[in-house]
């Protein structure tokens, strides 16, 4: 349970990551555009080296702003590098009056950026929550209201899972509806529950069955998991 938990709250902080990482992306044109209506517009000189202060290679510029001289302020390095700029080229920066140390440039990439890497972290985080969410949701349901049946372990199948160089597991159970056998198989484990079933002579294994569609059921693995954990 305590596992569980943990990756809830680790989907779920993916997913509030992603939300902000959106937001910022959206606002970000709004935001830049009122940054650039208050700050101080900089025709600068790119040089290109170490810097003064032997820092790495990279595109720098001198400015002066507020009264003051700024030198080797470096660029950023994902829209100007040595690479693709050189000594006397110009670019216009645009410093910040409250702090003329500090100024920023015309960036294309970073809202592109916080919208893609956003989505990418709020759908790794809510589809999988809302399908943990929705299958704990069901298997409670179907232990509050269906029908309970003992069906006997027949064996652990491999699935078709993995996760962290493992395959997932499956407990397959059988009960007989009258003269019928029927199968069912449980949810992923991620332990082999071989272990535990042989050690604690587990035989049997509670089965939840929607009285409306028999085709709806939940294998209770609880006891399984008390054991391999």
């Amino acid at each position: 349970m305590q596992k569980q938990m943990i990756v809830y709250l680790a989907l779920a902080a993916t997913a509030l990551l992603g939300l902000g990482g959106l937001i910022a992306g959206v606002q970000y044109p709004a935001r830049w555009q009122n940054y650039k209506a208050r700050a101080i517009v900089v025709e600068a000189v790119i040089h290109v080296g170490t810097g003064s202060k032997a820092g790495r290679y990279a595109a720098y510029v001198d400015y002066r702003a507020g009264g003051r001289e700024y030198q080797d302020k470096e660029l950023p390095n994902w829209l100007y590098d040595s690479r693709n700029s050189k000594d006397g080229d110009t670019v216009t920066i645009y410093v910040d009056p409250d702090n003329p140390s500090r100024f920023r440039v015309e960036d294309p990439v970073s809202p592109v950026m916080f919208k893609v890497l956003g989505i990418f972290f709020l759908l790794a985080g809510a589809i999988p929550l809302t399908v943990m969410t929705t299958r704990a949701f069901t298997a409670r349901q179907l232990m509050g209201s269906g029908h309970k049946v003992m069906a006997d372990i027949v064996e652990v199948a491999e699935g078709n899972a993995f996760k962290n160089g493992e395959q997932s597991k499956h407990v397959i159970c059988e009960w007989r509806d009258g003269h019928e056998p029927r199968r069912f198989k449980s949810r992923i484990l991620w332990t082999d529950p071989s272990g535990a079933i042989a050690r604690k002579g587990i035989k049997r294994l509670p089965v939840y069955i929607d009285p409306k569609n028999p085709r709806r059921y939940f294998v209770d693995t609880s006891v399984l998991l008390e054991h391999i954990e």
